[in-house]
């Protein structure tokens, strides 16, 4: 594990978490504007198993809440 630890982060200048959890983030916004599936709904199909977590590593990545990205993608 800490081989595979250092090689992703040489390779992608990121953590594996933080590889996941930007994937999981993209895959949300791509749900998000093209479903109307709930944000919870949405939340834990990509794999997030608390929605806290997920709205904030949203907020963190994206500056809004899932909410406001699908209000701003889908006028």
């Amino acid at each position: 594990p800490a081989a595979l630890a250092r090689l992703m982060r040489k390779a992608t200048g990121r953590t594996f978490t933080e590889y996941l959890r930007e994937t999981r983030i993209t895959e949300a916004c791509r749900l998000l504007a093209e479903t109307d599936e709930s944000v919870t709904r949405i939340a834990f199909s990509v794999g997030f198993s608390n929605l806290s977590n997920f709205y904030r590593s949203f907020r963190r990545l994206k500056g809004m809440t899932p909410r406001a990205y699908r209000v701003m993608v889908r006028p």
